[in-house]
């Protein structure tokens, strides 16, 4: 997916404030998906929190960089998946 698409959606769920994480293991074909409101913080904390020495190749202003913000789900249903389909 290129940024630009990214950043759209980014953008979008920021606006409407909904979204959904998704994780899988494609060995076993299990997973679990979790939808709920997204929060954006632009703080200096929560931005420490996620920042790694090699997150300045992606944000090179630092951690305070103006395209890093974190996102959090406030997940308020979830469903988990079994086996092959």
């Amino acid at each position: 997916m290129e940024l630009t698409k990214v950043w759209f959606h980014v953008q979008a769920s920021l606006t409407n404030q909904e979204g959904c994480l998704y994780f899988y293991d494609s060995n076993s074909f299990e997973g679990v998906c979790l939808r709920g409101r997204l929060i954006a913080h632009q703080d200096r904390e929560h931005r420490e929190l996620l920042w790694t020495d090699d997150s300045v190749q992606y944000y090179p202003e630092g951690v305070m960089d103006d395209d890093y913000t974190v996102l959090e789900l406030e997940a308020e249903e979830g469903r988990q998946s079994k086996g092959a389909i």
